[in-house]
């Protein structure tokens, strides 16, 4: 796999360049480090996101939805988050098919399992590095087909993001883990700070 992304990369740098307007749909999985208070109900885990977006020049407004999977075991003591929001990046490009990108997001989470029924609004800000060029819509039925000239064109970028979301998860009711060693005491509210590294993909119209 770390060999045909290598392969990838390096045909995408040669292929032809892409204006900056389009639609878009994105994907990728990553790694979450939580933080603060969510840490007692969650562990670091996986993070799975996907969503559309829409560039224009040196923006681009994305709509995602994303899911910060628990690594635990001990699934009925712990939670998953499950979030997703609205992205806006500004983009600057530092060679005709690498970009960079600074990002704010506007987010809802809920949790699962020893969470559910808690959700709350979070911010989140992030960082970013994306390669793409241009070839056939034929690679969505073979990737190799890509790089070839046969049929429409569309582009596809690989980029890799690192971000920091923050949530305040409200309940109905107070909770605690129920292996609660530490001598926790019920919750009315959970704090919760992740960050996150991701790896993806992205294909559409020019963008």
């Amino acid at each position: 796999m770390a060999r045909l992304a290598l392969v990838a990369l390096v045909v995408l740098a040669s292929a032809t360049s892409a204006r900056a307007d389009g639609l878009y749909y994105f994907e990728g999985i990553g790694a979450t480090k939580v933080h603060d208070e969510l840490s007692a109900y969650m562990t670091d885990g996986v993070n799975i996101r996907a969503g559309v977006g829409l560039r224009r020049r040196e923006w681009a407004y994305e709509l995602f939805f994303s899911g910060h999977m628990n690594t635990s075991l001990d699934y009925d003591n712990q939670s998953d988050l499950i979030t997703g929001g609205l992205n806006i990046k500004y983009i600057q490009p530092v060679a005709s098919h690498l970009e960079v990108y600074l990002r704010g997001s506007a987010t809802l989470g809920g949790g699962t399992q020893a969470l559910e029924g808690w959700s709350g609004r979070g911010l989140g800000a992030g960082a970013g590095i994306q390669l793409k060029g241009k070839g056939s819509v034929l690679g969505l039925l073979w990737w190799p087909l890509f790089f070839t000239n046969v049929g429409p064109r569309m582009t596809a970028a690989l980029w890799l993001d690192s971000g920091y979301e923050f949530y305040r998860l409200h309940g109905d009711k107070p909770t605690a883990p129920k292996n609660s060693e530490a001598g926790l005491r019920p919750a009315s509210a959970v704090d919760a700070q992740l960050s996150t590294v991701t790896f993806g993909f992205a294909v559409g119209s020019d963008f």
